[in-house]
């Protein structure tokens, strides 16, 4: 897709398209580093179980909490690329405010699991490279969707 941008870049004789390529490829890059990062949480999931760890029902309910909050994010960074959509800023920061909010929750979590001695340090590990993989999938699409406001259509 970039190839395909940078070579219609060079040929386009519309305004408007060159206007909107830069665009693309910050979003087609973006894109690129969510997948990247979502590679990361599978890497997560099979160093995990190649290690035979096992996360703690509470562990699992955290992770499973930041999927569906994450999920909510690419869901509405979808829709919003999709249908080529601008977004209220209201609404984006209302985004990032909930998933923050669950993204907080789980880290004190977290920590209240370590402090207690039910998360063992490699468990501990796995766990915090798989939230900040999601926390990094989150903010790509934050990145997209303000990219939406800002006009970038």
């Amino acid at each position: 897709i970039t190839t395909f941008l940078a070579l219609l870049s060079r040929t386009a004789s519309s305004p408007e398209i060159q206007y909107e390529i830069p665009g693309f490829l910050q979003t087609v890059t973006a894109l690129e580093h969510v997948g990247d990062r979502c590679e990361d949480v599978l890497d997560g999931i099979i160093a995990r179980k190649e290690a035979g760890v096992i996360f703690s029902d509470e562990a699992m309910s955290d992770l499973k909490y930041l999927v569906i909050a994450v999920g909510e994010v690419v869901t509405v960074t979808e829709d919003t690329v999709r249908n080529n959509r601008a977004l209220d800023p209201e609404r984006l920061h209302e985004i990032k405010r909930n998933t923050r909010a669950c993204f907080d929750r789980a880290k004190q979590s977290h920590f209240d699991r370590i402090s207690s001695g039910t998360c063992q340090p490699q468990g501990m590990l796995l766990f915090n490279d798989m939230s900040a993989a999601f926390l990094r999938i989150a903010e790509e699409c934050w990145g997209i969707l303000g990219m939406r406001i800002r006009g970038v259509e």
